[in-house]
């Protein structure tokens, strides 16, 4: 452990006296600043107002060690200004990164969307945001943890969200158990540490969340950069093309890097301890040195009449669809080449959401996606404000028209001074008569209105499929981190995920885990 510890630890700087020798890295940003922006001698500092503080250095005093007076409005401004500077952090995806890009189609996919950002050869700007799942904004980025992977597309049609994660389905199924599921993962009300049998405790009470902690606890739980990740969109989505026919679909982000590498258990923690922003400033300098990450965005399709033979629902956000019979398709490209100017501004403030979709896409009856859509944005009208989408990066790239007015922090142009109401005789936004922008009619069955538990909906099956492809080394690596992850857990707990969550999957995983548990066990007494 101290060895590996030296070694991580001597590697830092190492590794920042070679960016150092580089352009515009996170070392020496305030360096290519100065160079870009002589100085000025009478850039003077201003209050908000714009009136030149009289000293940036001395409060306005009764003599050399007098009081500080109150009518030194300046201090006062830089005091309640400092004071107000947090915003509330998100509830989840707290810790991210970001930078900006684009998109380009490089396959005609328009038989099965009439998606305009998503037509032969367009090429479209974007903002990504990459996080870890739980971790609060001080908290390292290379414990293990899931990692957020969203992308807001700037399309002629308004602004299109994917928000996704780097594995392939969510923990459960139905939105009701987010916020506990959520709650277990965060820290102990009490004690305000993190809580593994908290955590251990709910996901062995639902099976459905076994296929999500496989891939959770695999290597790529501690991949050494944001570049390697993939990116899930983990529902299932509707589009449409221009003869309005509905295709099923699942987008995945796929990462074009050559160079993946993944720590172990021990070096990810270490790292931790030592640089917990490993994974922000490795994103920051890899395009600061113009080695602009590169994914494949793809998509796999079902038709409405595959749906019904299929032998889950595929709207099932804790299955994933199996490549070998519903292949990936190659879509596009999407290239990240620019970093954040501000963080605050860029990062920070960014908005993402799945409401957000283009005429072409639609949503399905998708039990946590329907939630989603309407949390994710209720989160960020709570965090950025009702006009939180005036934000420079939330923005629609044209002038959004409506009748929605005034609210906290209105910086656009709040409608001008024409109506509003609608419908009006004064030519204000008009309603649509464009077949283009109309969702797709659907059908509902005969169903009775009520609350079902879909707590045993098939949940081994894939987990089954999925542990028996892994090889040798990758099986010890997912039985390793559990192991790991259950070695203070109440042992009633570990029993409760042996019998409700490993026994079935197969007698193999349970006795290898028992085996591996016991060695781990046995190592920390």
């Amino acid at each position: 452990m101290l060895l590996i510890a030296i070694t991580v630890f001597s590697l830092v700087p190492l590794q920042q006296a070679q960016f150092t020798r580089s352009q515009c890295t996170s070392v020496n940003q305030l360096v290519c600043y100065a160079k870009e922006n002589p100085f000025d001698p009478k850039s003077y500092g201003t209050t908000a107002s714009g009136r030149v503080f009289p000293s940036m250095l001395a409060t306005q005093t009764v003599g050399k060690w007098g009081p500080t007076l109150l009518q030194d409005v300046f201090l006062i401004e830089k005091l309640q200004s400092l004071n107000r500077e947090r915003i509330p952090p998100r509830i989840g995806h707290a810790k991210g990164a970001g930078a900006f890009g684009y998109f380009q189609v490089t396959k005609d996919i328009s038989k099965y969307t009439k998606a305009l950002f998503l037509q032969p050869g367009k090429k479209t700007d974007v903002v990504a945001r990459f996080s870890t799942q739980v971790g609060e904004i001080g908290s390292s980025d290379t414990t293990v943890d899931a990692k957020g992977f969203a992308v807001k597309f700037y399309t002629e049609d308004g602004n299109h969200d994917f928000v996704g994660l780097n594995i392939d389905v969510f923990g459960h199924r139905d939105a009701t158990i987010l916020p506990d599921l959520l709650h277990a993962r965060m820290k102990n009300p009490q004690t305000h540490l993190q809580d593994l049998t908290a955590f251990w405790d709910i996901a062995s009470e639902r099976a459905e969340t076994m296929l999500f902690i496989l891939f959770f606890f695999s290597e790529t739980a501690y991949v050494k950069s944001y570049r390697f990740i993939d990116g899930f969109g983990i529902h299932t989505f509707k589009l449409v093309n221009k003869d309005n026919k509905p295709t099923f679909a699942k987008f995945t982000f796929t990462s074009d890097a050559t160079d993946k590498s993944y720590f172990n258990a021990t070096e990810a923690l270490t790292t931790a301890g030592f640089f917990p922003e490993y994974l922000t400033k490795e994103l920051y300098d890899s395009i600061a040195l113009h080695k602009y990450p590169t994914w494949t965005l793809n998509i796999q399709v079902l038709t409405p009449k595959q749906a019904q033979t299929l032998p889950f629902s595929p709207f099932d956000a804790t299955k994933y669809w199996n490549t070998t019979e519903f292949p990936l398709i190659p879509v596009g490209k999407l290239v990240l080449n620019r970093n954040p100017h501000n963080y605050f501004n860029d990062v920070e403030q960014a908005a993402f959401c799945p409401t957000r979709m283009v005429p072409g896409i639609e949503p399905t009856p998708d039990r946590l996606l329907i939630a989603r859509m309407f949390a994710y944005r209720d989160a960020q009208i709570y965090r950025l404000g009702v006009n939180h989408e005036q934000i420079p990066v939330n923005r629609c790239p044209f002038g959004a028209k409506n009748y929605e007015r005034d609210g906290f922090m209105n910086v656009g142009s709040n409608g001008g001074n024409g109506p509003n109401y609608f419908p009006n005789t004064y030519h204000g936004p008009t309603n649509n008569n464009n077949d283009y922008y109309n969702e797709l009619p659907f059908d509902v069955d005969s169903l009775r209105v009520d609350r079902i538990d879909l707590k045993n909906e098939d949940n081994f099956s894939q987990c089954k499929l999925y542990w028996n492809s892994l090889t040798e080394r990758q099986k010890n690596i997912v039985l390793e981190n559990i192991s790991l992850s259950l070695a203070e857990v109440d042992t009633r707990v570990v029993d409760k995920v042996i019998r409700n969550l490993m026994r079935p999957i197969s007698t193999d995983f349970e006795n290898k885990f028992k085996r591996k548990f016991a060695t781990i066990a046995m190592n920390a007494s």
